[in-house]
This record gives structure tokens, sequence and C-alpha cells, in this order.
């Protein structure tokens, strides 16, 4: 199996929120993990990034979100997807 960063390696596409407020930016934790990630998670079928950004944020924390911009693109290990990348 390749390198998860590797242009191999099974690729996952995600959407993450920085929510940034008062120098403090919200992170939450996948419920039996120790690590700390962005608001975010999988495109659905069909849908964009920001879609997909808006829909999380509602399902994970509870916020509406308007006037959502894509700030870039970003591509690492899959913390939770041994030998994929994100």
């Amino acid at each position: 199996m390749p390198a998860p960063t590797s242009p191999d390696a099974p690729t996952i596409v995600v959407a993450a929120v920085a929510l940034v407020r008062d120098g403090a930016v919200l992170t939450v934790r996948k419920r039996g993990t120790s690590r700390f990630m962005l608001v975010g998670g999988k495109l659905e079928p069909g849908e964009d990034a920001r879609d997909a950004a808006v829909r999380e944020a509602r399902e994970e924390v509870g916020l509406e979100l308007a006037d959502v911009e894509l700030l870039g693109e970003y591509v690492s290990d899959a913390a939770n997807e041994p030998g994929h990348r994100l």
C-alpha cells in the first residue's frame, strides 16, 4: 500500500471549518479518540466543500453558518483512516 501522503494513496475529500473567536479556535474530539480536530467531515455525493462545511457545523455543533469562504486546500494523513490521506 502506498504511503498515506503519496498521490497514489486513497483520498478522502472532507471540508473543515475554522471557527475563531477571541483568539480561540473551536475544535471537536470524536468519541473514543484522543485527537482534537476542526469541525468538519466527508462530503456527501454531489455536495461541494462549502455546503459540506455548513452542514457539518450544523450537525456537529448546532451552528448555522453564513458567509463561508474557501481559505485553501491541504493534504495530510487521515487521522482515523489508516493508509488514507485527506
